[in-house]
């Protein structure tokens, strides 16, 4: 698909905005409209900055930047500049809301996102009313965030955890076998994960013949890979994720599991920042994404062209869903006509709008936004240590995305 220049990128989410037209009276702060005209649109975000999570919080902090750049090359949004504004956490929920509730009482910061865990993003939710602030949040997928612990002022546009789960298990027909095991880590969501794919696997005419929940940060996987070689299991359901998993892959490859296995089918497993550390012995494995270069849409086809101009590389998810969360902020200022955190609120609430993942909408009951996920299988090539990820299956919203959590009081 032909891709537009770096310039038509920007404008695509600065014209808009700037539709809705400069100096809004409605705008936070009120006043002259020449003058409010003028005032940044804050964003905060506090990624993590040391410890294993440290790779994902550069790439939080690099979206962030690169979007920031391109909008106010463009004008910014509803004639106001935007300015990014960076904070520091080891990742603890206090923390991180410490340094947030210093931008938005100190900086007048109206927007949030950047946030990693879904612990930090549960600490701020319950906080954001008092704040005042508006919470955008791209990476956190714990169900909670838009069920027991959802707020008025917080929308997800990653995918959820359910969301992912769904769209491995809508695969286990596909993979041709019918006896299956599981390893899953030994907790919430491991436990749930396993729940969901085991009648997946029964719904597809198969069994599950061994589950196996090793504590998280496991490092001897010994005893658990001897009772999955012992089960007789042809698909293996690998639920674990980071160093978890990849110490797993490598033990299963010394005790020769993997030969035993026809089919691997994991659940936000193996993904794109950790197929160089499981190297080649990867291809052939089968995840779920929630996003892809190669999506062929032409927002995204342009947004991978700046993006690579720029890095020499392609992005990862992490920055794909920084730029998600600028497209929706833009988008919702264009139909409030005002960059005020209130108005901006009131105009997410099942907002329909164009996007690098194509047409999206912010669902209105419990700030989820309904958005495609993909069935992938790594193969070779030139995406990371020479291999990619081959889409399988696009899954729509309809039917990846759970119905709301009644539990979710806005």
């Amino acid at each position: 698909m032909r891709s537009r220049n770096l310039t038509s990128l920007a404008a695509a989410l600065a014209a808009v905005a700037l539709a809705a037209g400069c100096g809004s009276d409605s705008d936070s702060g009120g006043g002259d409209a020449g003058e409010d005209a003028k005032e940044p649109v804050k964003v905060a975000m506090v990624p993590p900055t040391s410890g294993p999570l440290a790779l994902f919080g550069e790439q939080l902090r690099e979206g962030g930047e690169f979007a920031i750049k391109q909008l106010n090359a463009e004008g910014g949004i509803d004639g106001r500049k935007l300015e990014l504004l960076v904070g520091e956490t080891d990742g603890k929920p206090e923390s991180t809301l410490r340094t947030v509730e210093r931008f938005v009482q100190r900086e007048d910061v109206s927007f949030v996102t950047g946030i990693m865990t879904s612990s930090e993003s549960a600490a701020l939710q319950e906080k954001l009313p008092a704040l005042g602030a508006t919470f955008i949040n791209v990476i956190s997928r714990d169900d909670a965030l838009t069920g027991e612990t959802c707020s008025p002022r917080a929308f997800r546009v990653a995918a959820s955890n359910s969301m992912l789960v769904n769209t491995a298990a809508s695969q286990i027909g596909n993979a041709g076998v019918k006896k299956w095991a599981i390893i899953a880590p030994d907790y919430s969501f491991g436990r749930d994960a396993a729940e969901s794919l085991k009648e997946a696997v029964k719904n597809s005419g198969g069994t599950v013949v061994k589950e196996v929940y090793p504590p998280l940060g496991t490092t001897e996987y010994g005893s658990y890979i001897t009772q999955l070689a012992r089960s007789g299991a042809e698909g293996l359901i690998p639920v674990l994720t980071g160093g978890d998993l990849v110490a797993f892959v490598n033990q299963a490859d010394q005790f020769k599991l993997l030969r035993k296995i026809k089919a691997v089918q994991g659940v936000i497993s193996v993904q794109t920042p950790i197929l160089e550390p499981l190297g080649k012995r990867a291809i052939g494995f089968r995840d779920t994404l929630d996003y892809h270069p190669g999506i062929d849409t032409e927002k995204n086809q342009e947004f991978v062209k700046a993006w690579e101009a720029e890095h020499g590389e392609p992005p990862t998810f992490v920055h794909a869903n920084v730029w998600l969360a600028f497209e929706t902020l833009a988008a919702a200022i264009e139909k409030a006509g005002s960059a005020d955190s209130d108005e901006v609120n009131k105009a997410l609430e099942g907002l329909s709008y164009d996007t690098i993942f194509g047409q999206v909408t912010m669902r209105a009951e419990d700030h989820q936004l309904l958005r495609d996920t993909y069935a992938a299988e790594v193969v070779e090539g030139d995406l990371v240590a020479g291999m990619d990820w081959k889409i399988l299956e696009t899954i729509p919203p309809d039917v990846g995305t759970p119905e709301p959590d009644p539990a979710c009081e806005l």
